[in-house]
């Protein structure tokens, strides 16, 4: 701890590292690494012995009692600890009792398939280079427990990759180099891509978690024109088996349908503008991986567009505390193949040296 002395006011600030002591309850100070546990009222342990005559909050509202003892007094705590029965509560608390359940809001080991359309239409303009940035920022922002496929389809669909564990960067790194040679066809079969995406959710992956669905994201730019295509007996197939289809329809020539199976299936369904598409491609990638509520990185995009045309550009942009530690800034530029024409960015922080990337990979 820093102390300092004003007028008589002494005032602690706590540091981050403080490994030394540890002193301290997460009720006060949960953004310490080294503050594990609550405050007791047990003397032999310093470490979380409570301070009856600080004045704070705490010590008002539970009468000067410490965290564990007021949790050890509530009969929540007493009954799951044998210590009072059931009965001793009012008939209707001791109904709630023995008929709690429990809904898993957030669960981990997510599996998604990334459905990707590789048609030949894809190669109009800069299409497929839009749809690779934004699949890369997704697997760039992955949780390290989660699992992901890659299916590619045009005409007919196949498995690019099977379901893979993100363990650390290489893992991310082996399934963004999957998408870098890649051969347009001819033709479109989205409920294909649904069959094959379906099939690798439930043939790879942890084997005990291979009937509990997963989640599609399947993203196309035009509409079936080879069989199979998707009819109410995919769609049931798909509800049946737990799987969600969260869409992105690529352009207005995309098929309705995908709207459809998203909606049918819980899922979600964006649109983005394959000329014009902005962050908006991106957005509807990361969206999904937030919206499960696993413990994806947080991603918050700042959107300003630069022509840079050989002239010094500059720009500042806040990270708060609510985006908090080990935040990645990446930055989109287009430029063309010579390596000389690509940016030098220096990222400047107030009261931190700079740091300059030259030829940088953003």
């Amino acid at each position: 701890m820093e102390a300092f002395e004003s007028r008589n006011l002494c005032e602690f600030i706590p540091k981050k590292e403080q490994k030394e002591s540890g002193l301290g309850s997460i009720l006060f100070s949960r953004h310490l690494d080294d503050v594990t546990e609550y405050c007791d009222n047990n003397p032999s342990n310093q470490k979380t012995f409570h301070n009856r005559d600080a004045k704070t909050r705490h010590n008002e509202v539970c009468d000067t009692k410490s965290v564990w003892e007021v949790i050890r007094d509530h009969p929540d705590y007493l009954i799951g600890a044998g210590e009072q029965p059931v009965d001793d509560f009012d008939s209707v608390n001791a109904d709630l009792w023995s008929k709690t359940q429990f809904t898993v809001l957030r669960q981990n080991n997510t599996k998604t398939v990334l459905a990707i359309d590789i048609s030949t239409s894809m190669g109009i303009g800069k299409r497929w280079v839009n749809v690779k940035k934004a699949a890369t920022q997704y697997l760039e922002a992955v949780p390290h427990d989660a699992h992901v496929g890659i299916v590619l389809f045009h005409r007919v669909a196949y498995v690019k990759v099977p379901l893979k564990q993100i363990e650390n960067a290489d893992s991310s790194d082996f399934l963004k180099n999957r998408l870098e040679k890649v051969e347009l066809g001819v033709g479109t079969s989205i409920a294909s891509a649904l069959k094959v995406s379906m099939n690798v959710l439930q043939t790879s992956g942890p084997k005990d978690s291979r009937d509990s669905g997963g989640n599609i994201i399947l993203l196309s730019d035009g509409q079936e024109s080879h069989d199979p295509r998707i009819d109410d007996e995919l769609i049931q197939e798909l509800i049946d088996n737990k799987v969600t289809v969260n869409t992105i329809a690529f352009g207005t020539d995309a098929s309705q349908k995908l709207e459809e199976v998203s909606s049918r299936t819980k899922g979600s369904s964006y649109f983005s503008d394959p000329e014009n598409p902005n962050s908006i491609l991106q957005d509807a990638f990361i969206a999904e991986l937030q919206k499960d509520g696993s413990n994806a990185h947080p991603i918050v995009s700042v959107q300003r567009a630069i022509n840079a045309d050989g002239k010094p550009e500059k720009f500042d942009f806040k990270i708060d505390q609510t985006i908090g530690k080990d935040t990645k800034i990446t930055i989109s530029y287009e430029t063309n193949e010579a390596k000389d024409n690509r940016p030098k960015i220096t990222i400047e922080t107030p009261g931190y040296p700079r740091k300059s990337f030259k030829f940088p990979t953003f």
